[in-house]
């Protein structure tokens, strides 16, 4: 209060006997509850200031604070987007590879299923000559019934009915039973069809390994098959430099437990350039 009165600026007017008068107290008092009123209003409004100021930082806090979450919530989704697509990619590329390896094993299928429909019409083709072969034998056979000794007949028939050249291959023994026509042609001298003949011994050991392949091929299947081979003029003449390129049949044929191969020339062939 004295304070107050001090900062006043309300003259002080004593009454005649010295005395203050009670209207400049007065006055006094009220300016001094207005002055306090005017302080209290004024730190009022600084307190009010104070808050709006530090509400407005707490909310501003707020919206950085949710900039911030939208903003890793906006990476985290482009991650995970990112993660989708390459999952994606990696996908892909794995059933590409599975498709392709797919498609490797059934290309390597129809190759195999390509081979055996060439071995079918092959053997096919092998049981028409075959046929034909039977039917001319039956005609031979019609057409000389004395003839009763099957070995005489085997032979007549070699050398007779077959065309061309032809031969028994006796496996369990390596010997070549030789039509006429096949000595003829190949110049192979021998006494008679059933002197057997070794013909292994003519060829390079490649090609007799490969020629005893072919025979137990044709076993293995239990079909006739037709090779293609090229073969020396003269079997038996080493220094010959001639070869004949031709088509070869074979068919198998089991005689009790004793596999044979009979073999037959079908064409000759031009020889490549």
């Amino acid at each position: 209060m004295f304070e107050l009165l001090a900062q006043t600026e309300i003259p002080l007017q004593a009454n005649p006997d010295g005395s203050i008068p009670w209207v400049t107290i007065g006055g006094i008092i009220l300016s001094s509850i207005i002055t306090g009123v005017g302080f209290w209003y004024k730190e009022r409004q600084e307190a009010k200031k104070k808050k709006a100021e530090y509400e407005n930082e707490l909310l501003q806090k707020e919206v950085d604070k949710a900039r911030e979450i939208e903003k890793v919530k906006a990476e985290m989704q482009a991650e995970l987007k990112k993660s989708e697509h390459q999952v994606m990619i990696d996908y892909y590329r794995e059933l590409k590879e599975q498709n392709k390896s797919t498609f490797e094993q059934m290309a390597e299928q129809i190759k195999v299923l390509i081979q055996a429909n060439a071995d079918l019409n092959t053997a096919v083709a092998g049981c028409r000559d075959d046929l034909e072969e039977c039917k001319n034998l039956i005609r031979f056979y019609e057409e000389n019934p004395a003839i009763t000794d099957s070995k005489t007949l085997l032979e007549q028939v070699f050398n007779n009915v077959f065309s061309g050249p032809a031969w028994i291959h006796d496996m369990s023994a390596d010997r070549w039973y030789l039509n006429d026509e096949y000595c003829r042609f190949f110049s192979v001298q021998r006494s008679s069809f059933w002197q057997g003949i070794n013909i292994l011994g003519m060829y390079s050991f490649e090609q007799a390994s490969e020629f005893i392949e072919q025979d137990e091929r044709v076993l293995k299947v239990g079909a006739p098959i037709v090779f293609t081979d090229e073969v020396r003029k003269e079997i038996a003449n080493p220094q010959c430099t001639q070869f004949i390129k031709g088509t070869f049949k074979k068919t198998p044929i089991i005689i009790g437990e004793k596999p044979y191969v009979i073999g037959k020339m079908l064409e000759e062939l031009p020889q490549d350039e």
